[in-house]
């Protein structure tokens, strides 16, 4: 879609975009070197972006990260003699996934039901350093430090993603698919999952406009 054929509103959306992004880099950084007025309070990662907000209807809250949850997605990848993580380290995440994590929630592979009350997994195209695709795990409705917020829970590259998409798809946990998205996943990992259970599918045009949303008649997960 050339930029003759966007409306004013997706134009402007996706300057919105440009901003978010530019600011949450910012942001970052200046957080990262100390900026004690940004750690006082969650970091704005910018609003609900639309492939999220069909899912639960966010009604324009904003998205937000804390410090200590970039911190521990930055610190060292630790495990056992097993090969079993630590349960307290990290997940060794650079300064540069994080904002690229950042920026591909607003045009995901999939959005699927979390395991908590009023949560949700957001799986992004961008990988760790063990070329683990990226999940962005969100606390739906959290109470920030002055308002109602989606607050961003964790960050990490998932182990085991055929094993946990086949459960998904079982359960009936998978809410949203990116069409453009996910036959490249299915080639990626092996193909062992079904998006047919997906209530709401997109394109990637979802990070400025909603027009590619197609919903089945069954209500979507609240």
């Amino acid at each position: 879609m050339g930029r003759d054929d966007l409306t004013q509103d997706e134009m402007e959306k996706i300057e919105e975009n440009k901003m978010e992004e530019n600011r949450f880099r910012k942001d970052l950084s200046k957080l990262l070197a100390g900026d004690k007025a940004l750690a006082s309070k969650p970091l704005l990662v910018g609003k609900t972006p639309n492939a999220i907000d069909c899912c639960i209807d966010s009604q324009g809250l904003d998205l937000v990260i804390a410090k200590r949850t970039i911190l521990k997605c930055m610190s060292e990848e630790i495990r056992d003699k097993n090969g079993k993580q630590i349960k307290k380290s990290g997940h060794g995440l650079t300064e540069q996934q994080i904002n690229d994590v950042m920026w591909a929630v607003k045009r995901p592979v999939m959005i699927l039901q979390g395991s908590q009350t009023e949560s949700l997994a957001v799986m992004t195209d961008i990988k760790d350093n063990e070329n683990r695709y990226i999940f962005v795990f969100i606390t739906i409705n959290q109470d920030g430090t002055t308002a109602c917020v989606n607050m961003i829970a964790s960050v990490y590259g998932r182990n085991n993603l055929n094993e946990y998409l086949k459960k998904c798809t079982a359960n009936g946990m998978i809410l949203a698919i990116n069409t453009e998205k996910v036959d490249e996943l299915r080639l990626s990992i092996g193909g062992h999952f079904s998006e047919a259970t997906a209530l709401i599918n997109f394109d990637s045009t979802i990070a400025y406009s909603v027009k590619s949303v197609k919903r089945k008649e069954k209500e979507s997960w609240k």
